[in-house]
């Protein structure tokens, strides 16, 4: 898939999400009448409910959406099997020690990583040929929420409150194949091991800081559940992250 391929994807994503969005405010604008079992009552209490159900801020997973479940029979079977992919992804791969920070580079390494892993699994979701387009477009849409996120809502980055918010919200329990990539890069380097965290999980590290920020400038309205208006400023950042990759990199969209 090309890049240019992406931001479109991309672009017709935000679109679909704002009109889904809009849609489902109109629709439920647009009943009139409840049905006759349900009490007006009734209707407040599951609406509470909900909202007291609702998250304080969305959960963004990390670049692999992978969330895989195993049975206590086939975990250390499966587990094996993982390692081995992980091993032989790691000897494909040059990874850089000496970056102290994340940075496009970084993120590039690592979303390469990422891809080959993936692909050695077996699931192809990228061809070969494509893999290094695909983490060049990983790499800069990275930059690109970290960039936004400073100049929108003073956003700094700092390493120690970002470890302390991977460990705190659990990010890696549930994807086996990330725990066993996370062990093995530490094996080889603390600093691998956290440039791949960075590479997985900032953009839920970002989120968490500056949706406040998003929530500030844009009131709730009076008939709109809280999901619905999170996702409203989670579109509404994703919409301003497009327009400064189009900006800083207008090649892309030529190419």
């Amino acid at each position: 898939m090309t890049i240019q391929k992406k931001i479109f994807f991309l672009v017709g994503g935000i679109l679909l999400l704002s009109l889904s969005i809009t849609l489902l405010l109109l629709y439920r604008d647009d009943i009139t009448q409840e049905p006759p079992a349900v009490t007006t009552n009734d209707r407040i209490n599951s609406e509470e409910q909900q909202q007291s159900e609702t998250i304080e801020s969305i959960n963004i997973v990390g670049e692999d959406n992978s969330n895989l479940e195993y049975s206590t029979e086939d975990e250390q079977l499966e587990e094996s099997e993982v390692r081995e992919n992980v091993v032989e992804a790691l000897s494909m791969v040059n990874l850089t020690e000496s970056y102290e920070e994340p940075s496009e580079r970084s993120f590039f390494e690592h979303a390469i990583l990422d891809y080959i892993l993936t692909n050695v699994m077996g699931d192809n979701v990228a061809e070969e040929n494509d893999v290094e387009d695909e983490a060049e477009w990983v790499a800069k849409d990275l930059i690109a929420w970290l960039e936004v996120a400073e100049n929108r809502a003073d956003f700094s980055y700092s390493e120690s409150p970002f470890l302390t918010y991977v460990e705190r919200e659990n990010l890696i329990t549930d994807d086996l194949k990330t725990q066993i990539l996370l062990e093995e890069l530490r094996k080889i380097s603390e600093t691998l091991y956290i440039r791949h965290l960075e590479f997985k999980f900032i953009k839920s590290f970002i989120w968490n800081d500056i949706h406040v920020t998003f929530s500030n400038e844009h009131n709730q309205s009076s008939d709109e559940v809280d999901e619905d208006y999170l996702y409203s400023l989670y579109s509404q950042f994703e919409e301003e992250v497009m327009t400064h990759l189009l900006e800083k990199y207008p090649e892309l969209w030529q190419d």
